[in-house]
């Protein structure tokens, strides 16, 4: 239907605004709740040239939004100490393994 290069821009934008998505969350947890901050740091992470320039000779690197995620999950296990929230960020720590 859309073709290899189709299909490519289109999970290569996906890839791109989930991870803003994370780095949007992340940014508003550690801003406590400063919207256009959390905002400006999920875009400048997501389109920064360093993704921009090897997205597509290094597609894993695209694929950046389980970092905000996994950090997200280890700040969530530092405060509540429970083991469910360690065992929730194991497969953002998997992602990011498969990554590199």
């Amino acid at each position: 239907m859309l073709g290899v290069v189709g299909t490519f821009n289109v999970v290569y934008l996906v890839l791109a605004t989930l991870t803003g998505a994370a780095m949007y969350v992340l940014a508003r947890r550690l801003t406590r709740g400063a919207a256009i901050e959390s905002w400006l740091a999920g875009l400048l992470f997501a389109w920064s040239p360093m993704l921009l320039a090897r997205g597509t000779a290094h597609f894993s690197l695209v694929a950046a939004a389980p970092l905000p995620i996994f950090v997200l999950l280890l700040m969530r296990t530092a405060e509540r100490e429970r083991w469910r929230d360690a065992v929730r960020s194991a497969p953002p720590s998997r992602g990011l393994s498969r990554a590199t």
